[in-house]
């Protein structure tokens, strides 16, 4: 079993460190086609399945190490569990407890986070690790090394993403969009060892200090203010270029049309929504967006190469997609008492940042219909997507390799 040493930091509060999100990129396996005794020319085709094994062996110094490659991600909250349940009573003819024995099929590691996405005008330290998670939250099976800054923490992996729920509600404000994420993996990759607290000049040397002349204080000229702060009442020294907001419901938009990137999109709906002539008569009012992955993972003898054994702590050694599913809702504010939709249609999903969903096969439940006396109409229509008629495996040359467009 892994031994692990704890240690108690006195002064630093949990609001003090870091969780951090590092990936290796696809790496898909390949499955031969019919066997060999019938696959007379080795055809093979690829599979989304992971030797956790293998990949943990050929992971660069970047991963292996804390360096760059590994992104802070500013979490509500962080739960993992890296094996709650790995001893079992060992049954006997006395009933009771004689001996406890290891489970090796309980060696696995999951987590739970959420975090909202931020906005800022000038840098945003997060916007790294969300384009890493929106990348995970698309193609199936990218997989994924958490750190914490906690010396006492160690987290485990290769991880992938088994559930990822994006959602933002208005109903009473313009709330905040809201992010939920699960992962599930194996635990032959451990945690590297010197993970800097936030904006530590005590780091591992080449990791230089978060960008610290870019978070000083400035006025609108550019200019750094000094540490007393303003002296005088003056646009110019209200610098809004450096503070941070969520992602709210502002920020989002919702339009049953396709597009090829996110100005494409607000391009559109831009020239749609300002129109003088065709006023819209619905507005969103809440909206979510819900992946599920199934994996297995499969447990084999822990042997990483014919000479090397790597005990029973090391987890599984396949991960395996089973199923996928994605599904959402939409919930619109309307004066009309009808909204007439086709069964089947092409939608975009815009939540802020780098999230932007584009589906091009959406099946509509039908509505529930919320009648509000003096007010309006509240329409809710909730869906199921399925794959376009073109879709790639994502080690290919394209963008399409799931239920999205791009």
């Amino acid at each position: 079993m892994a031994s692990i040493t704890n240690f108690v930091l006195n002064g630093i509060s949990a609001s003090g460190h870091n969780i951090y999100v590092a990936t290796s990129g696809f790496s898909p396996s390949f499955l031969s086609v019919g066997g060999r005794r019938y696959n007379g020319n080795y055809s093979t085709t690829a599979a989304f399945i992971v030797d956790m094994y293998l990949l943990t062996r050929g992971l660069s110094t970047n991963i292996k190490n804390f360096t760059k490659s590994y992104k802070p991600i500013f979490c509500e909250s962080y739960t993992d569990n890296a094996g709650d349940s790995i001893y079992k009573q060992l049954s006997n003819f006395t009933g009771l407890s004689l001996h406890n024995h290891p489970v090796f099929s309980e060696q696995k590691y999951s987590a739970s986070f959420s975090y909202s996405p931020l906005v800022s005008l000038n840098y945003n330290e997060q916007e790294e690790a969300e384009d890493i998670l929106y990348l995970a939250s698309k193609v199936p099976m990218i997989p994924l090394y958490f750190c914490s800054s906690i010396p006492s923490h160690k987290t485990y992996g290769p991880s992938f993403i088994n559930r990822f729920s994006i959602s933002v509600d208005g109903t009473s404000s313009a709330g905040d969009v809201k992010i939920q994420v699960g992962i599930i993996g194996g635990k032959s990759f451990i945690s590297p060892n010197g993970v800097a607290l936030k904006n530590s000049t005590n780091v591992s040397a080449g990791f230089k200090k978060f960008h610290t002349d870019i978070i000083k204080m400035k006025d609108l000229e550019m200019k750094q203010l000094d540490e007393t702060g303003v002296t005088k009442a003056s646009p110019k020294n209200e610098d809004f270029l450096n503070k941070y907001r969520s992602m709210n419901l502002t920020d989002c938009a919702f339009d049953k049309i396709s597009c090829n990137s996110v100005q494409d999109f607000l391009t559109k709906i831009s020239q749609k929504f300002l129109s003088q002539t065709e006023v819209p008569n619905r507005k969103i009012v809440s909206m979510s967006l819900d992946i599920t992955n199934n994996i297995d993972l499969n447990f084999t003898y822990p042997m990483i190469d014919l000479t090397q054994f790597a005990y029973d702590d090391v987890g599984a050694r396949y991960a395996q997609l089973s199923s996928r599913s994605v599904s959402g809702s939409v919930k619109f504010f309307s004066f009309t008492d009808t909204l007439v939709w086709n069964n089947t249609d092409i939608i975009t999903m815009y939540f802020g940042g780098p999230y932007i969903y584009c589906v091009k096969n959406v099946d509509w439940q039908n509505p529930v219909v919320t009648i509000s006396p003096g007010s309006g109409y509240f329409h809710e229509y909730k869906f199921i997507a399925r794959f376009g008629e073109i879709t790639y495996w994502p080690h290919l040359s394209s963008t399409r390799n799931s239920e999205f467009l791009f």
